[in-house]
């Protein structure tokens, strides 16, 4: 019997969704860059904010389609850039928000980290 972990992080760039298994084992990872406009050289966090709005639910929706859902134990959501005081960005809340909603609607712990500690977790993943 598989146990499932979510993951979501919506950066400044990327709206993203991963699951992994009680072993560690990726079992989805879905990911949405935002789209930039040509001769733009980013996103304002309203912007990002919309466009991962628009991307969640059908990234959520594809990243679960293999799975029984019942079987998710926790969600884990990236809720601003830094693990220090004062750092902050709204595109966070998006994350924040729907992990929360999917966490209260499987009834599973949810948890709340930052994006950084995301990329070091990533990177010791199959070190």
């Amino acid at each position: 019997m598989h146990s499932y972990y979510l993951g979501i992080d919506t950066s400044n760039y990327t709206t993203s969704i991963g699951i992994v298994d009680e072993n560690d084992n990726v079992v989805s990872d879905k990911r949405k860059l935002l789209n930039v406009k040509k001769g733009n050289r980013g996103l304002r966090q309203s912007e990002a904010f919309f466009q991962h709005i628009e991307n969640i639910s059908d990234l959520y929706k594809q990243a679960v389609k293999n799975i029984d859902t019942d079987k998710i134990k926790c969600v884990c959501v990236s809720i601003r850039p830094r693990n220090v005081e004062g750092s902050y960005m709204p595109v966070f809340n998006v994350g924040y928000n729907f992990g929360k909603f999917i966490a209260n609607a499987l009834n599973c712990d949810f948890y709340e980290t930052t994006h950084q500690e995301n990329h070091i977790a990533a990177s010791l993943l199959n070190n």
